[in-house]
């Protein structure tokens, strides 16, 4: 598992690649913990390049959420491989938390925010 950040628009763009497993949770979470600083936070998570995730890493991107939502802020979601996008919905998390097909279209929608 590897996380990479960028800046674009005053948007944190994090880059998750490999696979969250029971081995890496709590990296996982200090890295995406980690990430959501100063006041209205907009972090996206690119989740192109994320091969597996458990339900402790789903667990972790919903902490994640929680801390930006707590500092006024947002957390969103892109291009997800199908079947994580799967599990965001049996879950019922795509209806909590905004997941974008691509990374244009999710910088341009959460710039207009």
């Amino acid at each position: 598992m590897n996380v990479q950040s960028f800046t674009n628009n005053n948007i944190k763009i994090v880059r998750i690649s490999g696979e969250v497993n029971f081995e890496n949770y709590n990296k996982f979470r200090d890295d995406l913990l980690k990430h959501i600083t100063g006041e209205r936070p907009k972090i996206l998570l690119d989740m192109e390049e994320l091969s597996y995730l458990n339900s402790m890493g789903l667990s972790a991107i919903l902490k994640a959420y929680s801390k930006a939502k707590k500092e006024k802020g947002e957390l969103r979601l892109c291009r997800l491989q199908s079947h994580i996008k799967k599990l965001f919905s049996i879950t019922k998390l795509n209806e909590v938390i905004i997941i974008y097909d691509g990374l244009e279209e999710a910088i341009k929608e959460f710039t207009k925010k």
